[in-house]
């Protein structure tokens, strides 16, 4: 905050107001984001589920933001909401989950004050998320995920939500009555934190870690459990050697085998032991960690995009943790990799997946004093074509493209100025980050 007149008058100084009652970041506001989340019906419609400052929405596609709790979401749950999930089928109707108790799953929130005495619950909206009505048949709880079996009736739509500190509760009415379904599960408060469904059904759920010390092997261990039967029963999936404080689980949506199990360390006071990112391939029957320290940037890039990360945890091959690859650090990898700050032009070619012949494009380019600088290769939707794209150590590529078009090559673009090169790198930067984003 700022005041210009002695302390008579206060401004914020991290938001300034965008559009009337509509306000946008600076980029100094500090608190912890649970998701981004798109309506989709409205594309310009955005939320961000928020610690402290609870829902807020934008309508112009995130130039401007505004609360999204000020009509019917009860006072003791405004500051947080957790999660939110919109039916895919019916324009409007979107839950959510929220709770006056922020920050879970750290242990500050509860080390010195009972879970019992936790307030949240569940919010439903039929108009996009502009107002809310709590669900009632459920007991107050710090309700921090919810998930929509998409294969349920639209009109009695099956819903999961976790609990934390009481387990899991199931809807079978679209919300309006809810029963708790903690078989298998352990007895005691459970911090039930995140749900996940893989595309065959099966829900899993991660429970969080209630040790605040490097012990492990005892009922305060995070844990993982997997249920087939629509949270009738609960069966426990064994972790990572070493490993107790789960935080994350995404299913690949292309093979229900591969889970993406991310984790807290183990704080000692030498090293933090058993943290990251993990990987099986068997439903969790066994797990791997990434990223080693020799793995290649092109599997770094595909871990990103396909996990939706923005950083992940480097280990040697003694499994030892090195530090992490940003997503800042990686797009300036990826722009040394296309030497885009040495001088040259650039050619894109488009052709036929049988006419791709590196070597005859090599000898074109140096034919005419030309050298490749870097290249690399797209296919089209549909496989039949490739997008080639050349850089080239020429500022001139006059004799490059006059060659090229005689050997019937069909040249979709070509860009020799500053001006030209600058709008490319633009662009192909947008498309990169848009994929890591996706």
């Amino acid at each position: 905050m700022r005041t210009l007149d002695g302390l008579e008058n206060w401004e914020a100084v991290y938001t300034k107001e965008a559009n009337p009652g509509r306000w946008t970041s600076i980029g100094l506001d500090v608190t912890t984001t649970y998701g981004v989340h798109f309506d989709p019906f409205h594309k310009n419609r955005i939320f961000i589920t928020y610690t402290d400052i609870g829902l807020f929405r934008s309508e112009d596609g995130g130039i401007s933001w505004m609360s999204s709790t000020e009509q019917g979401v009860p006072r003791r749950w405004v500051n947080t909401t957790y999660w939110m999930e919109f039916d895919p089928e019916v324009e409007g109707r979107v839950w959510a989950v929220a709770s006056g108790i922020h920050d879970l799953p750290r242990p500050k929130m509860w080390r010195n004050q009972p879970v019992s005495n936790y307030n949240g619950g569940i919010l439903l909206s039929e108009d996009g998320g502009i107002s809310w009505i709590p669900a009632e048949g459920i007991p107050q709880t710090a309700a921090t995920h919810i998930i929509l079996d998409p294969d349920s009736p639209v009109n009695a739509r099956i819903l999961y939500v976790a609990g934390f500190g009481t387990g899991v509760f199931k809807s079978m009415d679209g919300g309006k009555s809810w029963e708790l379904r903690n078989t298998g599960l352990p007895e005691k408060e459970p911090f039930a934190w995140q749900l996940t469904r893989d595309n065959q059904g099966a829900l899993y759920l991660v429970i969080a870690r209630r040790s605040t010390d490097d012990s492990i092997g005892s009922p305060l261990d995070g844990s993982l459990y997997r249920s087939e039967d629509g949270a009738e029963s609960w069966e426990k999936v064994e972790l990572p050697p070493g490993l107790n404080g789960p935080n994350g689980l995404k299913v690949d949506s292309s093979d229900s085998s591969r889970l993406y199990l991310a984790s807290w360390a183990r704080n000692t006071l030498e090293e933090e032991k058993h943290g990251g990112v993990y990987i099986s391939e068997d439903r969790g029957a066994s797990w791997r960690k990434v990223l080693r320290e020799d793995q290649h940037i092109y599997e770094v890039i595909e871990l990103l995009a396909r996990m939706e990360l923005t950083l992940v945890p480097v280990l040697n091959h003694e499994k030892q943790y090195l530090g992490v690859i940003t997503q800042e650090g990686l797009t300036r990898k990826f722009a040394h990799l296309l030497a885009m700050q040495q001088p040259g032009g650039i050619i894109e070619l488009e052709m036929s997946q049988h006419d791709y012949s590196l070597s005859e494009i090599s000898q074109i380019v140096e034919s005419n004093n030309g050298r490749i600088l870097s290249l690399y290769v797209a296919a089209s939707e549909d496989n039949t074509k490739l997008r080639v794209t050349l850089k080239i150590n020429l500022t001139d590529l006059t004799s490059i493209l006059e060659t090229l078009n005689r050997y019937n090559y069909t040249v979709v673009s070509s860009h020799m100025s500053s001006e030209d090169l600058d709008e490319f790198y633009q662009e192909r930067f947008d498309v990169f980050l848009k994929y890591l984003n996706t």
